[in-house]
């Protein structure tokens, strides 16, 4: 019975949306989204290595817009192919910098609540990740390649 389809009735089914509008459903299902969980832990957890981890969004948002080959996904790939040679490698660069610092990232806070679960010093990760900061700021530039440009907003 868990497996097959329930149809209510089309009272049970006017009691429900008067109960739940569909701003409130957007609102409550925007909250257990992917993105909404990620900003709540990200806000709850200020100052601690959690507070990083809105660094999913992006991946997360540019895997789902190829995964499911929506405009976005599909504008991705017109918008590379649209490039100069030279602009093509300037984005590639910014995009295996970011596959390696977002690996690099995991790992670290992998290790750091693997620490912290064991109660051992997380010192040689956090020591790691400052010295993966020193380099943030020439990473984030290659990263904002692809959006600093005239050429990729013209597939928006």
């Amino acid at each position: 019975m868990a497996h097959s389809p329930q149809v209510l009735s089309e009272e049970d089914e006017k009691t429900l949306r008067e109960k739940w509008p569909k701003a409130a459903r957007t609102k409550l299902e925007q909250k257990w989204s992917f993105g909404g969980i990620i900003a709540s832990l990200s806000k709850s957890k200020h100052g601690t290595p959690l507070e990083v981890i809105d660094l999913l969004t992006h991946t997360y948002r540019m895997s789902s817009h190829i995964a499911h080959g929506d405009e976005m996904g599909i504008n991705l790939i017109r918008e590379r192919k649209s490039r100069s040679p030279k602009e093509e490698n300037d984005v590639s660069i910014a995009h295996y910098l970011r596959l390696m610092s977002d690996g690099l990232n995991y790992c670290l806070l992998t290790a750091i609540y693997t620490c912290s679960y064991l109660k051992i010093d997380p010192q040689f990760f956090l020591e790691l990740g400052k010295i993966q900061q020193k380099h943030g700021t020439r990473i984030k530039e290659y990263h904002m390649v692809p959006f600093t440009d005239k050429i990729y907003d013209r597939f928006r």
